[in-house]
């Protein structure tokens, strides 16, 4: 589930941007705009192209229900 988001979110952790951030179920990890490259690259969130990631972002509401198979 989507539990909050964020348009300008930064990592605590890695020290990096992740625009567009989309919390799930709040935990310390969510879906954002970032390199999406041919293999496993990810510390948990899951990247998207940044055109998806903004599309997601503005469409999307709070409390939407997310799987991830």
């Amino acid at each position: 589930m989507i539990t909050n988001k964020e348009r300008n979110h930064r990592s605590t952790i890695y020290h990096v941007e992740m625009p567009y951030f989309m919390r799930l179920s709040c935990l310390d990890f969510g879906m954002h705009a970032g390199n999406v490259p041919n293999y496993p690259a990810s510390h948990g969130c899951i990247r998207l192209p940044e055109e998806a990631a903004r599309k997601f972002f503005s469409e999307i509401p709070i409390g939407t229900l997310v799987t991830v198979q």
